[in-house]
C-alpha cells in the first residue's frame, strides 16, 4: 500500500502493473469472497501484459487458499485472446447473430426517439432515408452497441437538416470494409465538437 499512498498523480506517476498486482493480494487476503471486474479489456494499453499478472496474481491467491475466495469477471472485444493466457477461464462468446433482435431494437429505438423529439428525419417525405439509415447501421454495426449509438450521434447531428449530406455519410458508412472501429467512432464525434483531430492529442 505504500507504493499507492507514496504517488503524488495517478496521471504522471501511475502504479506499475506489479505494483497494482501487489495490491490487490494484499487486499484480497483480508477480505473473503470478493469480485473483480475488469470491463473493456482490449481498451487496456497493454492487455496481455495485465492478463499474464492477472495469472500471477490467481497463482499467488492459490497459495493462501480457502483463505481468499476470488472471482474473475472480465470483457473484451475479439481484438484479445482471453482464454490464450487465462487457460482455464470459462469464456462466453457474444457473436452478432446472438444479440441481433436487442440490436434491432435498440437502433429502431434510438432513431423512433430522435423522431419524436422532431427531427426532421421523421417527416413523411425522409421515410426512404430513414429506413436506409436504419438499415446501413444494422448492417455495419454488426451487434455493437456503443459503436451505433456514436454513429447515429454522428450521423443525425446537423445543425440544419440535409438530406443529401445525410444520404453522403451513409455512402461512406456503407462503403467501409471490416468490422466496424469504435475508436474511429469516437474520433468523428470528438472532431465534431473540437475541430481536432483526437488522435493527433492522443
Amino acid at each position: 500500500m505504500n507504493a499507492y499512498k507514496s504517488r503524488t498523480s495517478t496521471e504522471t506517476d501511475p502504479l506499475t502493473l506489479k505494483e497494482c498486482k501487489q495490491i490487490l493480494l494484499c487486499l484480497l487476503s483480508r477480505s473473503t469472497p470478493t469480485a473483480l471486474i475488469i470491463d473493456a479489456l482490449d481498451e487496456c494499453t497493454r492487455p496481455q501484459e495485465l492478463l499474464s499478472e492477472l495469472k500471477e496474481l490467481s497463482a499467488a491467491m492459490s497459495k493462501l487458499g480457502g483463505a481468499c475466495e476470488v472471482r474473475l469477471c472480465m470483457s473484451s472485444r475479439d481484438d484479445v485472446n482471453l482464454t490464450r493466457i487465462l487457460t482455464d477461464c470459462e469464456s462466453i462468446s457474444i457473436t452478432p447473430n446472438a444479440v441481433a433482435g436487442d440490436f434491432e431494437h435498440f437502433v429502431n429505438c434510438y432513431v423512433e426517439l430522435q423522431c419524436k423529439r422532431g427531427h426532421e428525419l421523421g417527416d413523411e417525405d425522409n421515410v426512404a432515408l430513414r429506413e436506409r439509415l436504419v438499415s446501413s447501421v444494422l448492417t455495419q454495426g454488426q451487434g455493437g452497441f456503443r459503436w451505433a449509438q456514436l454513429q447515429l450521434q454522428y450521423l443525425l447531428d446537423q445543425e440544419v437538416f440535409n438530406p443529401r449530406d445525410l444520404e453522403q455519410r451513409l455512402k461512406r458508412l456503407e462503403s467501409g470494409q471490416g468490422k466496424p472501429v469504435l475508436n474511429d467512432a469516437y474520433n468523428q464525434l470528438y472532431t465534431r465538437k473540437t475541430g481536432e483531430d483526437m488522435g493527433e492529442i492522443t
